[in-house]
């Protein structure tokens, strides 16, 4: 959580481009909050869990029989995209809580 004395120092440091700072972490906070719950956990847990099995049948895939099922190198795609994505927001979200945090009024 980030104080409102925070984002007053940081309001009062940076000026109207901090407004977009503030957005990004509007935005993003409800993704936020849904992956820290015991659901959203679950669901990233899944996901990663998925990603490993399905790296191992196609690698398995590969060296018995030389290629791999397509519907696994998509599934192995679509949950590759959106673990990156995921990791990519949460990178974002905390860089920008860090800004707001670290503020300092000159």
């Amino acid at each position: 959580m980030i104080s409102d004395e925070a984002v007053r120092t940081y309001l009062e440091t940076v000026g109207k481009r901090g407004l977009g700072t503030l957005k990004t972490i509007t935005d993003l906070r409800p993704m936020v909050e849904a992956l820290e719950t015991e659901l959203g956990q679950a669901f990233l847990k899944d996901d990663i869990t998925n990603h490993s099995a399905l790296i191992n049948r196609i690698y398995e895939s590969l060296i018995k029989e030389g290629k791999a099922e397509q519907k696994d190198v998509i599934h192995l795609q679509l949950l590759h995209a959106r673990i990156l994505t995921t990791y990519n927001k949460l990178q974002i979200y905390q860089e920008s809580v860090k800004k707001v945090k670290e503020a300092k009024i000159k």
